[in-house]
């Protein structure tokens, strides 16, 4: 199922979580679920540390550790008395709810900086949908060898699938869905992290001062951000992402802010992308670019870039061979449907800087390596470094990974 899902962090750590426990029970030994989960956290970073960098990987073992540590004592804390199965089935989905959406808080914070305020009542109907869906999926499998029976197990299950999506949707539509949280840091996450700890623990053990100090310190936390955060930015930079499908730029000025891909909003699906570092960083809604256009601090024409005194070109095809006269640019990106040798693309746009867009194909970034590398060019791999800012500095630019700010 792991590999059929895609390999995610988070079905990876499903996947091997459960292995491990299975296995431990079919010995006959005593298990502890939170050591099979970081033993699982160790087999994965193993096999690919920058992992731990990934949003995935953070999201999904926050909220286990959560959910183990934290539920069994909400679950203890709803359910004293008689209440029947019903209420404890639903008490049990609020303890769960609750517990990972406080697990998750510091990063849900950091990357996206909202709180969204219907979760509860959103988990309450799709958690027990959820619990259908997979047992559809796994009928939908087993009913393979009879094609009538299996074409209605799909129907049944896109209809399951649309329901679902409706409710998310309508929760995500409701008037204050999510609450807007103030700017927050890596330093400011970490101690977000060690109050919610604090607070867990205190609570836990009846240490009402900690529970006190822990709330008041994370009340002056969200204080101080919201006082010391003016919004005021005196700085133009261009910041270009991951996006598997397409190049996604983001150029962030002072009184403007655009976003532009190599291909129509609609089809680009870079929003998802771009739109956690837009919230994070309080900036406005940017400027959708579809086409070329110019003012006084962006242009485009023919995938040049013009911001801020840099120039980027933005090349997706073979056209650029038809060109005979050099055009100087800062830094080359080269998304997915570029065609030619580096050798000669210097030769029409000369740089020292090569940057390979995470639409690439594999095979074409590795070739496109290699010959930046004999050319003596510097060259840089969005899909394995993640974002990078370009910031121009006089005559010259700057050029900053973003992975894990």
């Amino acid at each position: 199922f792991a590999f059929v899902a895609g390999l995610t962090p988070s079905v990876m750590r499903a996947a091997l979580l459960f292995t491990f426990v299975g296995v431990v029970r079919c010995l006959h030994r005593e298990t502890s679920t939170l050591n099979s989960l970081a033993l699982a956290a160790v087999v994965m970073l193993v096999f690919s540390p920058r992992l731990l960098f990934d949003i995935g990987f953070q999201l999904s073992f926050s909220a286990v550790i959560a959910i183990l540590l934290l539920s069994p004592w909400l679950c203890e804390l709803l359910q004293r008395g008689r209440h029947g199965r019903v209420y404890d089935f639903f008490a049990g989905t609020v303890a769960v709810t609750i517990s990972a959406q406080i697990g998750v808080l510091p990063f849900v914070w950091y990357y996206f900086g909202s709180f969204p305020l219907y979760f509860l009542f959103a988990n309450i109907l799709l958690v027990p949908l959820a619990t259908i869906l997979m047992l559809l999926v796994v009928f939908l499998w087993l009913s393979a060898p009879i094609a009538l029976l299996q074409s209605g197990v799909a129907f049944i299950l896109s209809l399951l699938l649309s329901f679902m999506n409706g409710i998310a949707g309508f929760f995500a539509s409701l008037p204050g869905a999510s609450l807007l949280l103030p700017q927050i840091g890596v330093a400011g996450a970490c101690f977000v992290a060690f109050l919610l700890v604090l607070f867990l623990w205190g609570l836990a053990n009846g240490k009402y001062l900690s529970v006190a100090l822990s709330v008041l310190s994370g009340v002056a936390v969200v204080l101080m951000n919201i006082f010391l955060f003016t919004g005021h930015r005196d700085e133009n930079y261009i910041l270009l992402f991951n996006n598997r499908k397409s190049v996604a730029v983001l150029a962030v000025g002072v009184e403007q802010n655009y976003l532009l891909s190599s291909i129509p909003r609609f089809d680009a699906e870079c929003d998802h992308v771009v739109e956690p570092y837009i919230l994070r960083e309080r900036l406005a809604e940017p400027l959708w670019v579809e086409t070329d256009c110019s003012d006084s601090l962006f242009s485009r024409k023919d995938g040049l870039i013009g911001f801020a005194g840099l120039r980027l070109q933005v090349l997706c095809d073979d056209c650029w061979q038809e060109l005979n006269l050099q055009q100087p640019v800062d830094a080359l990106i080269l998304c997915r449907g570029f065609l030619g040798k580096i050798d000669s693309l210097l030769a029409v746009y000369p740089t020292g800087c090569v940057i390979l867009d995470g639409s690439l194909y594999a095979g074409s970034r590795r070739r496109i390596k290699r010959e930046c590398v004999a050319a003596g060019v510097g060259v840089v791999d969005i899909s394995v470094v993640g974002a990078v800012k370009l910031k121009s500095n006089g005559e010259n630019f700057t050029l900053e990974i973003m992975r894990g700010k």
